[in-house]
């Protein structure tokens, strides 16, 4: 084998290696940053808002509707339901977070349980993507930046009448970072339109 040959086989084999390691993988700084990716049967994304009518661009969150006739203060106990993840990467830090920032929004609002109805609060992450490796980065329908989508639901926990839908995307540099912007943004929007 001449040298020239062996230099090319040499050079394929470091690039097979490469793109072998290529898949999600991110700076663990801790393990409450840890994720990883679950196995998919489809590519169809689960949803928790089945019905986005009337929902509205806001300048605070990606989509929102608000029931005209709701006003989070004329409702009595707010109970949170556990966040679900239907995203294809495990983040189990991520719910956990999202539950703490949600029940400490609420209860910042929250009246006595005496006061009127009360009300469910349901929450998914719905999409969930981490930095991609080395050769997907080139691929042209591949997101570069590190992204979280949740979806809110707040129902009368008697009627289960829908009384406001809540869906918001962030990106940034890494997924920890883009939990922090969405909990940031859906909390503010809880406290100054609800």
């Amino acid at each position: 084998m001449k040298t020239k040959d062996f230099c090319i086989i040499s050079i394929i084999l470091c690039l097979c290696l490469i793109s072998c390691r290529s898949g999600p993988q991110g700076k663990k700084v801790s393990q409450a940053d840890t994720f990883k990716e679950r196995a998919s049967d489809n590519q169809t994304v689960q949803r928790l808002i089945q019905d986005y009518a009337g929902m509205k661009e806001d300048d605070t969150v990606s989509w929102a509707w608000i029931d005209s006739a709701f006003r989070l203060d004329d409702y009595g106990a707010v109970s949170l339901q556990p966040v679900l993840n239907f995203s294809k990467i495990e983040y189990p830090h991520a719910q956990k977070q999202i539950e703490i920032s949600l029940t400490d929004a609420l209860a910042a609002r929250k009246k006595t349980a005496e006061r009127g109805k009360s009300l469910v609060v349901t929450a998914a992450i719905t999409g969930m993507q981490v930095k991609p490796g080395f050769i997907k980065r080139f691929s042209p329908s591949y997101e570069d930046r590190p992204s979280i989508e949740l979806e809110i639901i707040i129902a009368e926990a008697e009627s289960k009448r829908i009384v406001a839908k809540i869906c918001h995307m962030a990106r940034a540099d890494d997924l920890p970072q883009a939990l922090d912007k969405v909990l940031q943004d859906v909390t503010a929007f809880l406290n100054k339109k609800m």
